[in-house]
This record gives C-alpha cells, sequence and structure tokens, in this order.
C-alpha cells in the first residue's frame, strides 16, 4: 500500500507531487484500478521538442521521475 497523500475519499486516488528541477513538478497519481498517471509540468520554462536537446532534457526528466517510483 502507497503511503502518499488521498486527494478524494471517494476515489481514492493515491497522489504525490515533487519537484524535479527548480521550475518544473512532477505528479503521479496511482488509481485503486491500476491506472497511474504521470505528468510533468511548467509552465514558465517549457520543454522545446521541436529541438534535439529540448528532447534530452525531456526524456531525462522522465528518467527522473522513474527513480521516485
Amino acid at each position: 500500500m502507497l503511503e502518499w497523500n488521498v486527494q478524494s475519499s471517494y476515489n481514492k486516488q493515491r497522489v504525490m507531487t515533487f519537484n524535479l528541477e527548480l521550475n518544473r513538478k512532477c505528479s503521479i497519481i496511482v488509481s485503486k484500478n491500476g491506472t497511474i498517471n504521470i505528468s510533468i509540468g511548467c509552465t514558465f520554462d517549457p520543454y522545446k521538442f521541436h529541438t534535439p536537446s529540448g528532447l534530452i532534457e525531456f526524456i531525462a526528466s522522465c528518467g527522473k521521475a522513474i527513480n521516485v517510483l
């Protein structure tokens, strides 16, 4: 059983939010039925998917999120 915050007593989803970098946050939501939603967001410094360095930066952030799991 995960020891994360329970956002709603109705749907019993477990939620963990943490900083990946200075301006980027990651949220991992685990539902009771086994669905996992991972979102990485930042409005101040968005990923630049149209450049190779932006894609590498995104993949590195995904790796940091996987390490938490």
